[in-house]
């Protein structure tokens, strides 16, 4: 006569299960956290936050896609702000210099 114990056990696969029934190779047994009983406090709380974990998806494509065009925008953005204000210094530059040129010559 065979005694089926696993309605208290849980066990990862049926392989483990055969292994467990069978009283074979007590080294296979792979069980879950160590023969947990299935009405053990706190259990339905860790399944519950498996399946949310397992629910998490990625980013859709089109929110991915809008978050490379503001990226891509405010890299031309920058350029532009660096292209200006080489063109402002050098401006100052150029005026600075006509300026002490001025100063320089005798009058």
């Amino acid at each position: 006569m065979q005694v089926y114990l696993m309605m208290f056990f849980r066990v990862v696969s049926s392989k483990c299960k055969r292994y467990f029934c069978n009283c074979i190779k007590s080294a296979k047994h792979t069980r879950v956290a160590i023969c947990r009983n299935y009405h053990k406090k706190g259990i339905h709380d860790e399944i519950v936050k498996r399946r949310r974990c397992a629910r998490k998806r990625p980013f859709s494509k089109s929110s991915v896609v809008a978050v490379f065009e503001v990226i891509q925008k405010k890299r031309i953005e920058k350029f532009e702000v660096c292209d200006t204000i080489k063109e402002a210094s050098l401006r100052y530059v150029l005026i600075l210099n006509i300026y002490i040129a001025c100063q320089l010559l005798p009058t």
